[in-house]
């Protein structure tokens, strides 16, 4: 049976990273290709890709603006555990198989939804293991702020009249995350054009929205981008100007989406950071780290290993 990926992902909730207003938004004229693995109405499996050349590689990689990607596996839930983990690899196993006869390089960072990855390891593919930070929404914003660092309860305790809401302004949230990343060195991976076209769809979807925060004065001091489907909000992209470091404008951004989360029944998902003092940051709201994964694999390579520099380049465009 011939399957379509937009007749697919539109049979259940999938993460939003795999509805196709997303992937068309990040991947612009380019387009987007997925490997599908079918079975059956109630066992499938998808995995979207972005394909580039890099050097003399073909690569299949995340879309532009893509913090996760990999497989996304529909398998009914009546089905014994001991059948779904075997299903996982037979599907995982089989997209791979698909990729391997398409690019030269495979390389994404696989969403946390995906935590079985026995079927790339079977496929020779390369892992590397990143944290990210979640917050259980199930729970009551009240018990969830009970697990708030002293200082974090102190700080949205005491707002100073700061106010957080919904302003929907993709040049303010560009220029701080530029400020942002300028005060470490850095500058952004993306063009405001690319967060344009991201933001807009979001929102023309009921899937984002940009919050921003400002003091009394009607002055903006930080804003953060979050994009959601139907299980989880994520804290996606923000930024903060440098003159009000002290005013504590993401923290209080993050306890609104920590609220809306826990509104919804939601997790709220961090998208991660290796970076110490961001870590400690998130880690001060009480989530739960999640490991999720990176795989990759050179399909050139007689020993199946992927190369560890263009590794670097490949996952971490975002």
């Amino acid at each position: 049976m011939t399957v379509d990926y937009n007749w697919l992902v539109a049979q259940c909730h999938v993460p939003v990273f795999f509805e196709t207003w997303y992937l068309n938004a990040v991947c612009g004229a380019n387009g987007f290709d997925s490997a599908i693995s079918y079975i059956d109405p109630q066992i499938w499996g998808i995995l979207p890709y972005f394909t580039a050349n890099y050097q003399s590689y073909t690569v299949a990689i995340a879309p532009p603006l893509t913090q996760y990607m990999g497989p996304f596996l529909h398998i009914d839930s009546s089905i014994s555990r001991g059948k779904q983990i075997s299903l996982e690899e037979k599907l995982i196993s089989n997209l791979l198989d698909q990729l391997s006869q398409r690019c030269d390089y495979y390389a994404q960072k696989w969403g946390p939804w995906q935590q079985n990855w026995l079927g790339a390891y079977y496929n020779h593919c390369k892992e590397a293991s990143r944290i990210t930070y979640i917050i259980d929404g199930q729970s009551s914003y009240e018990t969830v702020k009970n697990g708030y660092s002293t200082q974090v309860r102190n700080k949205t305790k005491n707002k100073d009249n700061i106010t957080v809401v919904t302003y929907n302004d993709v040049e303010l949230l560009y220029s701080m995350v530029l400020e942002s990343l300028d005060r470490v060195g850095k500058k952004p991976k993306f063009a405001i054009e690319e967060l344009h076209r991201l933001t807009s769809a979001a929102i023309a979807n009921h899937a984002g929205e940009i919050l921003v925060a400002f003091l009394p004065t009607g002055v903006p001091i930080a804003s953060a981008f979050i994009i959601e489907d139907s299980k989880t909000l994520y804290y996606y992209i923000a930024g903060e100007y440098a003159a009000y470091r002290g005013a504590n404008g993401p923290t209080l951004i993050i306890d609104k989406c920590i609220q809306k989360a826990c509104a919804q029944r939601k997790r709220l998902d961090f998208t991660g950071s290796m970076l110490p003092g961001v870590g400690r940051f998130y880690q001060s709201f009480g989530p739960t780290l999640i490991n999720y994964h990176m795989i990759s694999k050179d399909n050139r390579s007689s020993n199946h290993l992927a190369n560890d520099s263009l590794d670097r380049v490949l996952f971490f465009r975002f």
